[in-house]
């Protein structure tokens, strides 16, 4: 005879959330409530299991595969201890899960840190985490606690060690607390399972306090005490971006700390990567290689008009804690908003976009030819562009130079739609420059000055694909990619290329030049579009560089980094020459770099 065998399977979770509530007081009602309205929601779109643990007397909530009502539990104060070990008892047995994280209702939870947070963590250990904690003596020897307002997290292999016990934790507790005179401790269920953790696991049990994320205030630092009113507590240290949870939390509070999470992506930087995977830059603009004046005061207004959305992005990402990031906020922002900020056409003021050729001394192979685009009218920068003519024919250069003043390049046709992509104009410009016919091409920034002939420069480019120069990670004096870069422009460039972007050279665009005759530098140039299109591996304080230098870095391309001497002599900014060109010339740069 086939006997069958029927396998109940658990189901299965990464993280259950175990809340003690009550249904049959309508304060306390209201809170499961508006759990449901606000981070509850978060929990389910993440995939997290939230059960309430309610008194025996039932409400018209009704749901049990989330409300679950214990028989022969009351709903007053003392009931806690009851609906959280029981809570914790009914887990053990219905579900599986790595990480439980017990709270009651006027705790919120930032969903997405909590996660993250919890990644970090070997759910295989036996793990009690929380803070907010204080330390109480029992029996003649003193206990930490996690704040249970503030909430704590067990993992699994926590609550395997603890199930035996849990149902006869309160009648056992009320007794030690007597013994050891801490009657005020009876109710005090936090307390109670910290004790009995340490006393079950032992050594083996690792507890681990967390000051910085976990808080038994509400979101602003206060708390509200039903006997002592309102007091400042945390106030001088909880920074919203990584706080993951928090208490004493009213109704209005919930609303107001998840209008701040909405519009802050949850401060998530998973969320933020989700939320800019389209190009945060990209703009309705029609692909073609010539754009009337008109068409350019629209696209004008199309390039306004996406300004404020595109500094909100750069602010939500802005790693306003991370104490190695160098760059304040606001040079961050007007770097990256470049693209946006830019004036292509100024009707108003009769300033209208050019395209220049200047033929420089007699023009020598008519291969050679130094470029440079100036992306806003209304600014220094053309004025300096324009003196690089004067430059190069006072060092005695043969060869030309083709300077674009407002407009944008568009040699493919395609490019107009991302003209908000900062800083991604030198590449394009470079292509512009070779359907004239030119070969060999090297961009100069629009303050550079030449002080001695450059023409060696495109000898160099007969031989090699490529000149510019390069920092070894971590030289001194040199902003790091950490230090540099938003974690999330890495991870999203380290994901393109499968490289490491920390770890790789950096190449310096003030002076850069290609050989465009090279099919390896065709290739990173189609590269390089791709990059553009995606938009979001230009969020950098170095824009366009880190880019490039993300894709040089590749192994197919890393025979582009060498020392040639002309190499380091391409450029040096005035402020190192005493603003004396002279010692600049004789030192043998070829170009300074003038402040703009």
């Amino acid at each position: 005879m086939e006997i069958k065998i029927k396998i109940s399977k658990k189901e299965s979770h990464k993280l259950i959330i175990c809340v003690f509530g009550c249904t049959t007081i309508p304060e306390y009602k209201n809170e499961i409530l508006k759990i449901e309205d606000t981070w509850g929601k978060r929990a389910v779109k993440k995939g997290v299991k939230i059960l309430y643990f309610l008194g025996e007397e039932k409400s018209d909530l009704l749901d049990d595969t989330k409300y679950i009502y214990l028989k022969n539990v009351g709903n007053d104060y003392q009931s806690a201890i009851d609906k959280q070990n029981l809570g914790l008892k009914y887990i053990h047995e219905n579900y599986e899960s790595e990480f439980i994280f017990c709270c009651g209702t006027d705790t919120y939870i930032n969903i997405d840190n909590m996660l993250s947070y919890i990644d970090g963590f070997d759910s295989n250990k036996s793990l009690f985490v929380g803070g907010h904690g204080d330390y109480r003596t029992l029996k003649n020897k003193q206990y930490y606690f996690h704040c249970g307002g503030a909430g704590f997290i067990l993992t699994g292999v926590c609550l395997h060690y603890i199930y035996s016990v849990l149902t006869r934790i309160k009648d056992e507790w009320h007794n030690i607390c007597i013994e050891s005179s801490c009657g005020d401790l009876i109710s005090a269920c936090d307390v109670a399972l910290s004790y009995y953790l340490q006393n079950i696991i032992g050594s083996d049990l690792q507890i681990i306090e967390n000051k910085q994320q976990f808080f038994g205030c509400n979101y602003k630092g206060i708390v509200h005490h039903k006997g002592a009113g309102l007091y400042m507590c945390c106030n001088n240290i909880i920074k919203l971006k990584t706080l993951i949870s928090c208490h004493c939390m009213t109704l209005l509070d919930f609303d107001e700390f998840t209008k701040i999470l909405e519009a802050n992506s949850y401060f998530s930087e998973n969320e933020v990567i989700k939320q800019i995977t389209i190009n945060p830059f990209l703009l309705d603009i029609p692909d073609k290689f010539h754009y009337t004046n008109n068409e350019l005061v629209e696209i004008q207004k199309k390039i306004e008009n996406k300004k404020d959305q595109v500094i909100d992005m750069i602010k939500r990402i802005y790693p306003y804690n991370d104490e190695n990031y160098k760059f304040p906020l606001e040079l961050v922002v007007d770097r990256c908003s470049k693209g946006v900020c830019q004036k292509l056409i100024d009707v108003d003021a009769g300033i209208y976009p050019s395209k220049i050729l200047y033929k420089i001394g007699d023009g020598g192979d008519k291969k050679n030819c130094f470029i440079c685009c100036t992306t806003n009218l209304t600014n220094d920068r053309a004025l300096r562009a324009s003196q690089i003519q004067q430059s190069l024919e006072k060092v005695g250069f043969n060869g030309y130079f083709y300077l674009f003043n407002g407009g944008f390049p568009t040699p493919r046709g395609n490019e107009m739609k991302y003209v908000a992509v900062p800083y991604c104009f030198k590449i394009f410009m470079m292509l512009e420059a070779e359907k004239l016919g030119f070969e060999k091409i090297i961009w100069i920034d629009a303050g550079c000055y030449a002080v001695n002939n450059p023409e060696r420069l495109f000898d160099i480019l007969n031989e090699d694909d490529a000149i510019f120069r390069q920092f070894w990670p971590y030289s001194p004096g040199i902003p790091t990619y950490e230090n540099s870069v938003f974690k999330e422009t890495i991870v999203n460039i380290n994901n393109i290329t499968g490289g490491n972007l920390v770890n790789s050279i950096n190449v310096c665009s003030v002076v850069f030049g290609l050989n465009m005759k090279s099919q390896k530098i065709q290739k990173f140039i189609d590269e390089y579009y791709e990059m553009v299109k995606l938009g979001t591996p230009f969020l950098s304080y170095f824009p366009e560089e880190v880019v490039i230098s993300a894709i040089f870095n590749k192994e197919e391309y890393k025979y582009l980094f060498y020392n040639r001497h002309e190499s380091l002599m391409l450029f040096i900014h005035e402020n190192y020459m005493c603003n004396n060109f002279d010692i600049a010339k004789n030192h043998g740069y070829y170009f300074v770099q003038r402040q703009y």
